[in-house]
């Protein structure tokens, strides 16, 4: 999204040297048009821009919301949604850089399917793995053979944020073939399904502050960092 700023600078700079009376929906439109390329592709975007115009002048923006909608991230990811907020931004239309940024903070939106596909694709080795999301729990599960046996496990788990950058399987009770579930049974969930979710995926030291599962959604919030470069998973498959 660093890029994204960087596009937004050169943007604006060329409609201002211009004299585009309506500065404001062209740095929009720009911006919103840059997505595809600097975030990924999506169905669509929407991108609204707050400060006045002598502000832009002044080379200060005092808000920038994202909102996209069917968004595929550079390393594969999809999210239902995904609403970006920059706040305090502050540029360089000479260097094409931003100066400042008081805070940047993010909302993610996967659904059931996205986020099923998003663990088969990070643990193809897992057997029959699944993940159904109820109000405030998620169900993961899979079939293994343990002990020479097909065994189907299924935990019943909340999602709890380890470090401020994983979301891991709290898990609550877990059951194979219908009955609790043993030991080892319930340790193969949690050591093989770990993490659900790393936020390094979205770049920028991106932290979570909140997980709210609802009926086949899973909602993250956090923060970014954009004066730090951009990373990526290490174990981005």
């Amino acid at each position: 999204m660093l890029s994204l700023l960087y596009a937004f600078v050169f943007l604006t700079s060329l409609f201002l040297l211009a004299g585009c009376g309506n500065v404001r929906g062209k740095v929009e439109d720009g911006i919103a048009k840059s997505l595809p390329e600097l975030i990924g592709p999506a169905e669509c975007y929407r991108v609204r821009v707050s400060g006045s115009t002598v502000g832009m002048l002044k080379h200060k923006l005092s808000r920038i919301e994202i909102q996209g909608a069917g968004v595929r991230l550079s390393n594969g990811m999809e999210l239902a949604k995904l609403n970006v907020v920059l706040t305090g931004v502050r540029f360089d239309p000479d260097k094409r850089s931003i100066t400042q940024c008081a805070g940047t903070e993010y909302e993610a939106t996967l659904s059931q399917a996205q986020l099923e596909h998003y663990l088969r694709k990070l643990y193809p080795d897992i057997p029959g793995l699944s993940v159904a999301l109820e109000e405030g729990y998620a169900v993961a599960t899979a079939a293994p053979s343990l002990m020479g046996v097909t065994a189907s496990i299924s935990a019943e788990s909340s999602l709890k944020i380890t470090g401020g950058t994983k979301l891991v399987l709290d898990i609550r009770k877990a059951t194979m073939a219908g009955v609790p579930a043993p030991g080892f049974a319930r340790e193969y969930i949690e050591k093989k399904i770990n993490p659900v979710f790393d936020s390094s995926a979205f770049g920028y030291d991106a932290t979570m502050s909140s997980v709210t599962i609802r009926p086949s959604l899973v909602v993250i919030t956090g923060t970014l960092d954009l004066t730090k470069g951009k990373t990526r998973m290490q174990n981005d498959k």
